[in-house]
Formats: C-alpha cells, sequence, structure tokens
C-alpha cells in the first residue's frame, strides 16, 4: 500500500500482484481477497474500471465466503429436525407438521 500511497503503481500492482499468486499457492481465500482488493483499488486509482473490476468482485466474493464461514461457524443451526408444530392450517381440519430448518 506503500506504493499505492507513493503513486507508484507499477510497483503496486507487481506487490499486490505478487500477494494474490502467494496467497493462491498456499490456498490462503483471506490473503487472496486482500490482494485483489488492492490490486483493483490501484487499478481504480489510475482509472483503469473495467480492468479493476474482477478484483473488486473477487474482494467482495472472498468477504463474503469469509462471512458465511464465521456464520456457520458461531451461528450454528440448532438440530429441530424432530420438532413439529402444531397449529390449524386454514385449509385442512387436521393439525399440520412441518419440519422447520431444512
Amino acid at each position: 500500500m506503500a506504493y499505492q500511497r507513493l503513486k507508484e503503481y507499477a510497483k503496486a500492482e507487481q506487490v499486490f500482484r505478487n500477494v494474490m499468486c502467494l496467497a493462491k499457492a498456499q490456498n490462503n481465500i483471506t490473503w487472496v481477497g486482500i490482494g485483489s482488493g488492492n490490486l483493483g483499488n490501484t487499478l481504480r486509482l489510475q482509472g483503469k474500471h473495467r480492468e479493476a473490476l474482477p478484483y473488486l468482485y473477487q474482494d467482495v466474493a472472498s468477504q463474503w465466503g469469509r462471512i458465511r464461514s464465521g456464520r456457520n461457524k458461531y451461528l450454528h443451526k440448532p438440530d429441530l429436525n424432530g420438532v413439529q408444530s402444531q397449529h390449524k392450517c386454514p385449509n385442512r381440519t387436521s393439525v399440520c407438521k412441518e419440519r422447520y430448518w431444512n
């Protein structure tokens, strides 16, 4: 980011591409996203908007993946497969039995 702030965009691009390459080799999705976001922003700062978009999209997608991963890790779904609701259905005379959280 130092090169980016100094407006040495060619060097910044090279560094961010290297970050992405190393991160992909290590299967580190977090750093792939960081590198792609920074590369996309560097391209955007140069007015290369069309070229920047795929990298910015990749950054957002990796962030969404981390959010979903964290959500699934910490907000586990309760086991309610055996739980059934007992409410009257408007079109039936019998009690409905529905499963939740399918």
